[in-house]
């Protein structure tokens, strides 16, 4: 899991690391689920798919496998269909088969004939590059489904008699993962949550904040904390200076600490995209700054003087 980068290491603990999230959206585990921890599940994935905004999908986005299944998946819980050339981009460079299915169900939630072509460029491309991904049956499954709800013929040269790809071996294993694609498509539908337009926005097109964003190493005397233990004692200890403080922030997350004053940086609450820095020590009192973006934040660690 990545944690060499603050404002990565804040949106994957706000998202991937909750529930062990990447794991139960990988392959088949959400139709093995019971009941019960299904709906549990479902109603976890959507809140979260509620508060992700832009500030914090791209740096999901920019991350790991395991980051971009689970931005992949909010994406589509929250039917973000101003993600599909950023997904479109990410397929088509094919990084990882277990992010790639994820792109591919997107892509599928969409459900537009727009979807149904990436894919299909996507399955042709790989295809014919002899790449042996399991993505490439989540595409054709998607294709099925796609074709069947469109009314149109996108899977036919892949799987057809006189196709190009008739002797494609993938092809009968996506007419079995089309029945899991149509699964997920009646989870996803279940729990899809409704988006107030622009509130969780990015503020400009994905892809070019995708393309445009770029890791920021903390300045000097700043250190990522490493250990989710101990990320999880400082949040607790910076939760109670906020509430001496009286200050309306709920789930602050720490990321890093000043190694000459133990100040610490922490990502303020989900959706805000907000930063703050939190001094409790003895030569400064108890001190909290607040800024809206991690390079406002930055700046500020970069100015912070120790006492």
């Amino acid at each position: 899991m990545p944690n060499d980068d603050a404002e990565v290491l804040a949106a994957v603990r706000r998202y991937v690391v909750p529930e062990r999230r990447y794991m139960k959206l990988h392959g088949w585990n959400i139709r093995h689920m019971e009941d019960r921890r299904r709906d549990e599940f479902g109603k976890s994935l959507a809140k979260a798919a509620a508060q992700a905004s832009g500030r914090e999908l791209i740096p999901l986005f920019n991350s790991d496998w395991r980051a971009r299944l689970v931005a992949a998946w909010l994406v589509s819980m929250g039917g973000r269909e101003e993600y599909r050339g950023l997904i479109k981009k990410l397929l088509l460079e094919g990084r990882g088969n277990n992010e790639l299915k994820g792109f591919c169900f997107t892509l599928t939630s969409f459900g537009t004939r727009s979807d149904a072509e990436i894919l299909s460029t996507y399955l042709s491309e790989s295809l014919s590059a002899a790449q042996p991904l399991t993505a490439q049956e989540w595409a054709l499954g998607g294709l099925l489904f796609l074709d069947e709800h469109l009314g149109t013929s996108y899977a036919t040269p892949f799987i057809g008699s006189k196709g190009l790809w008739k002797g494609w071996a993938g092809a009968e294993a996506g007419s079995e993962v089309k029945s899991l694609v149509e699964f997920l498509s009646e989870f996803c539908a279940t729990y899809k949550v409704q988006l107030t337009a622009g509130r969780l926005s990015c503020g400009s097109d994905p892809l070019e904040e995708y393309s445009s964003w770029r890791s920021r190493r903390l300045p000097a005397r700043w250190q990522v904390l490493t250990s989710e233990a101990v990320r999880m004692k400082v949040d607790s200890e910076v939760g109670e200076l906020l509430d001496d403080c009286d200050l309306p922030l709920t789930e602050p997350l720490s990321v890093a600490a000043c190694e000459n004053c133990w100040s610490i940086l922490f990502n303020t609450r989900p959706g805000a995209g907000g930063w703050g820095i939190a001094n409790s020590s003895d030569c400064s009192g108890s001190r909290i700054e607040l800024r809206e973006s991690f390079a406002e934040i930055w700046e500020f660690c970069a100015r912070h003087s120790c006492c």
